[in-house]
């Protein structure tokens, strides 16, 4: 797990990553938590989900734009893409 805490320390993007074996694909994904310390994820505040582990780059911006490079990311390997969250934006390169 991953975590960014944005500035003023109110929201953190978190990255999780699930490898279940031979049984499942792996699986990787960013989420928005309104509180930096919890452990806790919720598929709600999921903002990217792909297919297969990935080097991503997650950034703040600013405290309400959140910023996901994932540049070796193919369209179909996204299941999820989120552009924005309550007042969060979220730009992808």
């Amino acid at each position: 797990m991953d975590k960014t805490v944005a500035p003023g320390g109110i929201l953190a993007a978190v990255t999780r990553r699930r490898d279940c074996g031979a049984t499942s694909a792996e699986t990787m994904w960013v989420s928005l938590q309104d509180h930096p310390d919890r452990q806790q994820d919720d598929a709600k505040e999921h903002v990217l989900v792909l297919k297969r582990i990935h080097r991503l780059h997650v950034f703040w911006k600013d405290k309400d734009t959140l910023v996901v490079d994932c540049r070796d990311c193919a369209p179909d390997e996204v299941r999820l893409q989120v552009i924005k969250l309550n007042s969060t934006r979220i730009e992808y390169e």
